[in-house]
């Protein structure tokens, strides 16, 4: 849920397309996972990106934002906005913001990763973005 509408993942492009769901892992420094979901559905203008990044992440675990910090936290991104509302992260000093990221099943074997999220975003002049109910479950790439 984002600002208590129905997100999910998804995008109708055909042909050349980025992936509406991207799990990222680097196994140096206790392990890395970024995570992006896309949505893009032209029919409705909406163009939007939810990022999750965080650190020694090889393992079950719960992780707390740190503001100010790109290791772990969030973001939220949409390229119809060019105002200086476009990206709201938490890595963005002007940015407060408040979350966790659960790993609940972390397997190298099969390369899966399942999880829940949940995060704000507030920024002076912008929409607050509220993240609820997050999940993911998917490769690691």
């Amino acid at each position: 849920m984002v600002n208590g509408k129905a997100w999910v993942a998804q995008t109708d492009c055909k042909f050349l397309c980025d992936s509406r769901l991207s799990i990222t892992y680097d196994p140096i420094s206790g392990g890395y996972i970024g995570i992006t979901a896309l949505l893009e559905n032209s029919s409705n203008a909406q163009d939007e990106h939810i990022e999750l990044t965080f650190d020694s992440a090889n393992h079950k675990n719960t992780f707390i934002f740190n503001s100010g910090s790109n290791l772990i936290g969030g973001a939220y991104l949409n390229r119809k906005d060019f105002t200086n509302c476009r990206k709201l992260d938490n890595s963005d000093l002007a940015t407060s913001s408040t979350g966790t990221i659960t790993i609940t099943n972390f397997n190298l074997q099969t390369g899966i990763v399942s999880g829940n999220f949940e995060f704000s975003l507030i920024k002076s002049g912008c929409t607050p973005i509220s993240v609820t109910n997050g999940r993911f479950d998917g490769r690691l790439f």
